[in-house]
């Protein structure tokens, strides 16, 4: 390095002038210093130097310390160890001879139970055995027993078909001849029944103040004699005042003598046939009370029925009017199935009066049925309280009346 700087400064002397020199003179000053400062630097190095081995030396004998110590801990856990592993040997030890006594005890006991096994199994062989051959005797003696009933089976299926024919026809003939007394005793009872209530009508009205005319001809498609019976105590003892009347008939002869003696009393009678309309009229003198309403048939869809018979215009003639008794034996409905003689229906129950009664003819029938049914589901929908009851002959009566009139279901 030295070297260097003096062929610089020979060469700045030969080719620089004094001022060069002065410059040099205060590089070689710096030069000076840095030399100083490098001497510095190494001084500082050495010093550095030492302490690092010092301290190289201090963390060694640190590090060997510990190393000692770390050798002294793990000698003692290793003892405690080996110590903890002793006693747990010796329980392990304990545990295993008690276990062999335990299994040595269960194999003499095993051993025990075997040979009763065995006994056991050899006695249930036995019972196998002889079993057995009881099974094959019940199995021949299965096998002849299903011989003998395919045969009786081929024998009895053999006269069934003989006599099958001839068992359908006594049973068709048996049904029928159930059926025919069945029948004719229904009939019996009801012709029976009807000669009662004729009976029972005729003594009631024997004595009457205003019934003067007593020659009826009931049955058939005009009204029975409880028809008859059950009207006149109606007449006789609620005098009603408003009568409606569905068909002309029998029935009209009783009601038409009751308006005549009774003042005030107003009857309509709904017909649709005028030519018995007039035969009616010239057999039988009607009162000035009674006027006869002719309204031809037509025919309406009611729920699921899909024709009705009806009066035409029936609701529009008798809209805004009441009654306290409405006799219902028309229009013809022994043809109608899911309802039958409907035409009140639309005018209940606002041509009720308070106090009423309603009387149905053919009750026996499906169609009249399900109309009072209906009747009776208008009354409830408006609370409107009432009574029923059935008077049977040779046809059915059905009367539906007012909670004070309950007496009439029960004559």
């Amino acid at each position: 390095m030295r070297k260097i700087w003096t062929f610089i400064k020979k060469v700045l002397k030969r080719f620089f002038p004094v001022t060069v020199h002065i410059l040099m003179r205060e590089v070689n000053g710096l030069h000076g210093a840095m030399a100083a400062r490098e001497a510095n630097l190494s001084h500082q190095l050495g010093v550095a130097k030492a302490e690092s081995q010092s301290l190289i030396k201090q963390i060694g004998q640190q590090q060997a310390e510990r190393l000692d110590r770390m050798e002294t801990d793990q000698s003692e856990r290793l003892g405690r160890m080996e110590e903890e592993q002793g006693k747990r040997l010796e329980r392990l030890g304990d545990l295993f001879e008690s276990a062999n006594r335990e299994n040595l005890r269960l194999f003499f006991e095993g051993r025990e139970e075997r040979r009763e096994m065995d006994q056991r199994y050899a006695q249930l062989a036995g019972q196998y055995e002889a079993l057995t051959k009881e099974v094959a005797g019940l199995r021949e003696r299965q096998a002849e027993l299903e011989q003998q009933l395919a045969e009786n089976r081929s024998a009895t299926e053999k006269i069934l078909a003989e006599n099958q024919s001839a068992v359908i026809d006594g049973q068709k003939k048996l049904e029928m001849g159930v059926t025919a007394v069945q029948k004719a005793a229904e009939e019996g009872a009801r012709s029976a029944s009807e000669s009662v209530w004729a009976e029972i009508f005729n003594q009631t009205i024997s004595d009457s103040a205003w019934l003067k005319d007593k020659s009826f001809s009931p049955g058939r498609w005009a009204v029975g004699y409880p028809y008859l019976y059950v009207m006149y105590r109606v007449l006789n003892e609620t005098k009603p005042r408003k009568i409606l009347e569905l068909g002309l008939g029998q029935s009209t002869r009783m009601i038409a003598q009751y308006a005549a003696a009774h003042e005030g009393v107003e009857h309509y009678v709904v017909e649709h046939d005028p030519e018995w309309i007039h035969f009616f009229t010239n057999d039988f003198a009607l009162p000035a009370a009674t006027k006869i309403v002719q309204l031809p048939w037509d025919y309406v869809t009611y729920k699921e029925a899909e024709s009705v018979r009806v009066y035409k215009d029936f609701e529009k003639t008798f809209a805004g009017q009441t009654f306290d008794f409405i006799s219902i034996d028309g229009p013809l409905g022994g043809d109608m199935k899911e309802y039958s003689r409907i035409d009140v229906l639309g005018l209940l129950p606002d041509c009720l009066e308070k106090s009423f009664v309603i009387m149905v003819d053919d009750f026996n029938r499906a169609g009249e049925k399900n109309t009072v049914r209906e009747i009776e589901k208008t009354l409830k929908d408006r609370d409107i309280g009432y009574g029923r009851g059935v008077y049977a002959g040779d046809k059915e009566v059905g009367l539906i009346i007012s909670s004070d009139k309950i007496f009439l279901a029960t004559m």
